[in-house]
Formats: structure tokens, C-alpha cells, sequence
């Protein structure tokens, strides 16, 4: 039925032990058997539930517009990003390893879903294939950066190339981001970009990508303040919503919470944030009051 991946993976059909199948919102998409997704769903029923809201709750204010998802693995944010309404996605994704079931899932989600197959820094960085870090259905690409260029090397976009090679994608609404710990340099490095823009960003606040990780994500939080992105909603790593933040200096405090769980028996590895522009401020009333009523049900 999917010869195209069968074929580059080696793989037999769903239930042969190599792939599977399982439901994100209103799709079927396929998964490696290591993939963690549904396991972790079905431990903890809240995790990945927050983007499809948010996804519905931003695309019901702006009906036309768009997303990009950067990190897409195998298309399982696309797909929740596409959880109530057909919605244009801009996959982003430089890992071979996740292309060829990402390729098969965007074409399950449909042609509104399209493909960069890129991983995203400043333009021309190389990124060591063979020092990407996989594992449990999720890789890093942090400790294979600024590798010197050889056989094994591809180079990196930037944010601004991908979206001038993909104009329809120029002025998306929705930015998802999760690189495993490169989130915060793609957002410092797109600060220009998203105080042109202003779209919603959902991303990932991990504090072991890096041994800076610490710096990195107070200085990407002080470069999303200081471009209007005043208010910002924190989960935990089960998909709990957890508090509202509106200044910098409480990322200092999630900070040590991460720092303490890691040094006295981790229960959260990190937090998904959702950040809005000031312009979005009732955006962020509408989600805020959502998932404060969601959680006292």
C-alpha cells in the first residue's frame, strides 16, 4: 500500500513488526516500532493534546492562514496541527531517518501538507549526519553542528531561505518548533522574522541540548520579549498545563524547577511553551481561560 516506504526502510506492511499505524486527531498515520508516541499517550491521556488546540484556537481567528512545523519527525505534529480543519503545514525536517514515513504521512494528511527537507540554523552550517543522536522516535541534531564539511555533512537553511523558497508559508500564524534542544538558538537566530510576522510559537524548553542551554533559552526569551512577545503559557513535559508567564524573570524559576528535578529524581525533563505577540493577547486569554476551566473539569 506505501511502496515508497517499504521500500527505503525495508519494511513490511503495518503489523509486520517493522511499522505501525495509530491516530492523532482525525488522521491515521504511520510510526517505526520504536516510535514512543502512543505509549506515552496512552500513560499520560494530556500529552500533545495542547497543540491541537491552540492550532484550533489560532486558525479560528485566522481562518486562511498557515503553520510551519519545524522538527516534524514523522508528521505526527502536522497531523495535530490538522486536528479539527485542513490546515497548510510546512513540514521541516532534515533527519533521513524520519523522511520516509514523514513523506508517507503527508501524503495521508493531504496536499495542503508540503515538505523542506532541511534542518534549520544560520544558512551554511554543516550538520554531521553520522553525530545525530536518535533515540525512542526523537533526535538531536545539537552535538553535530559546525561539523567540517565532508561526505557526511548537509548544510543548514535558515528560517528566512525556507519561507522565500516556500512564499506561501512567507507569513504563517503558527510556528512549531522541537529540535531537542536547538529550539532556542532557531529562535534567537529568527528574531528578525518573527517581529515581522508575530505568528503564535509552540516550542520546546529543554535545558540538556547543550551545556549553555541555560543562557540560551533566557536569551531566547529575552529576544521574544523584546520583540512583543509579552505573554506565554507553560506545560509540563505530560502535556499538563502548568502556569502563565508575562515576565522574563520567571523563566529564571522555571529554570531552577528543570535544574532541581534533574539534581534531586526527575519527574518533568521540560516544558512546551506557547508564546504570543501582544497582538495576540486574546489569543492567549481565550487558551489561558481553556485550559484553566479543561483542568478544573
Amino acid at each position: 500500500m506505501f511502496p515508497t516506504l517499504f521500500k527505503a526502510l525495508r519494511l513490511g506492511p503495518p503489523g509486520t513488526g517493522f511499522c505501525r499505524e495509530f491516530s492523532v486527531g482525525r488522521h491515521r498515520i504511520l510510526a517505526p516500532r520504536n516510535h514512543q508516541i502512543d505509549t506515552i499517550r496512552q500513560r499520560w491521556n494530556r500529552y500533545d493534546v495542547a497543540l491541537g488546540e491552540i492550532s484550533r484556537a489560532v486558525f479560528s481567528k485566522y481562518p486562511k492562514a498557515t503553520a510551519i512545523d519545524i522538527g516534524a519527525n514523522i508528521g505526527d505534529s502536522a497531523a495535530l496541527i490538522n486536528k479539527h480543519h485542513d490546515i497548510p503545514v510546512l513540514c521541516v525536517e532534515g533527519n533521513q531517518e524520519f523522511l520516509p514515513i514523514l513523506r508517507e504521512n503527508i501524503a495521508r494528511l493531504g496536499p495542503h501538507v508540503e515538505l523542506e527537507e532541511s534542518f534549520v540554523a544560520d544558512d551554511d552550517t554543516h550538520v554531521d549526519t553520522s553525530r545525530i543522536e536518535s533515540r525512542d522516535g526523537t533526535a538531536s541534531v545539537t552535538r553535530a553542528l559546525d561539523a567540517v564539511s565532508s561526505a557526511s555533512t548537509v548544510t543548514t537553511k535558515s528560517l528566512t531561505s525556507i519561507v522565500q523558497q516556500h512564499p506561501q508559508f512567507a507569513r504563517p500564524r503558527l510556528l512549531k518548533i522541537d529540535t531537542d534542544g536547538f529550539d532556542f538558538l532557531i529562535i534567537s537566530n529568527a528574531l528578525d522574522f518573527l517581529d515581522d510576522v508575530r505568528p503564535v510559537v509552540f516550542f520546546e524548553y529543554y535545558l540538556e541540548g547543550s551545556k549553555d542551554a541555560q543562557q540560551q533559552g533566557l536569551a531566547a526569551v529575552e529576544g521574544l520579549f523584546s520583540t512583543g512577545y509579552r505573554k506565554h503559557l507553560v506545560y509540563d513535559n505530560f502535556g499538563n498545563f502548568l502556569i502563565s508567564v508575562d515576565t522574563p524573570q520567571k523563566f529564571v524559576e522555571l529554570n531552577a524547577y528543570l535544574k532541581s528535578n534533574k539534581k534531586h529524581g526527575t519527574a518533568v525533563y521540560y516544558f512546551d511553551v506557547c508564546s504570543f505577540h501582544q497582538h495576540d493577547a486574546d489569543l492567549f486569554d481565550r487558551i489561558r481561560r481553556e485550559e484553566v476551566e479543561a483542568s478544573a473539569a
